[in-house]
């Protein structure tokens, strides 16, 4: 299976990195290519400067807030990543 995945910023990025993860070891042969008209350091994602602020949307909503967490939880284990 071939997959595109459009945008190389920490979404794209991590879209690709979760296809893979999921997929790997049940999908053969499985190729994953990202397109970008930028990589870093010219993304979005490499001036945002691990800016997170789910705490002005989630306004309450408790499944929201699960999955902001989830979602943070999962890009701050990025930092440590080569």
């Amino acid at each position: 299976m071939r997959v595109a995945v459009i945008g190389a910023g920490v979404i794209g990025l991590s879209t690709a990195q979760s296809i893979y993860q999921q997929f790997h070891s049940t999908v053969s042969p499985l190729t994953i290519e990202v397109y970008a008209d930028r990589f870093t350091p010219l993304t979005t994602s490499d001036g945002a400067a691990g800016f997170w602020q789910p705490y002005l949307h989630d306004n309450g909503n408790i499944q929201e807030t699960k999955w902001n967490k989830m979602t943070f939880d999962y890009l701050l284990k990025w930092l440590s990543s080569p």
